[in-house]
């Protein structure tokens, strides 16, 4: 076997191994995002039946709290994301308006149903955008090298070693 033989069915290895951890990491992201999604939808939704099983307002207080709990939940997701990805997809400031949804019993429990439904709807949409935003980049170098750079500079660093070392063998045993 020539050395240019092994280099192609290295380079063909590499190749490879790049395609299915992209396969895999994208699928992985995609599963968070819909996980994030559907919490965000589920919030919506229990804060809606709540809402409308104290239509007195005389729990809101205990209401409000809930909320901000199960939003601070959502924010950890959302910056677990941002980790695994390496970059900022979502940014968690913008639960800052879920948060800052007004339940006190003076307004209608139209408007705030209301209002729940746009913020959360918005968030969905924001994340959604963000997650296309970030598939759909075009320039692929540098969305590689900001996504793998550590990984990119061991594999160029391990390829240096690896090519040395067969040049070696090859010129003492070949």
């Amino acid at each position: 076997m020539s050395s240019f033989q092994v280099w192609i069915a290295i380079v063909g290895w590499i190749f490879l191994f790049y395609l299915n951890n992209r396969t895999l990491r994208r699928s992985d992201i995609s599963r968070q995002k819909d996980r994030l999604v559907e919490r965000v939808d589920a919030i919506r939704d229990w804060y809606i039946d709540e809402i409308r099983l104290d239509e007195a307002g005389g729990n809101r207080m205990s209401l409000e709290q809930n909320l901000s709990a199960q939003i601070t939940q959502v924010e950890i997701r959302i910056k677990q994301l941002n980790n695994y990805v390496k970059c900022e997809i979502v940014n968690p400031e913008i639960l800052a308006k879920i948060r800052g949804i007004d339940n006190s019993s003076s307004r209608c429990l139209r408007e705030i149903i209301e209002e729940v439904h746009i913020e959360c709807s918005d968030l969905n949409e924001s994340i959604e955008l963000a997650y296309d935003k970030f598939l759909g980049e075009k320039n692929l170098l540098r969305r590689l090298w900001f996504s793998c750079r550590y990984e990119l500079m061991g594999g160029i660093l391990g390829l240096g070693v690896l090519m040395l070392f067969i040049d070696f063998v090859f010129l003492f045993y070949g």
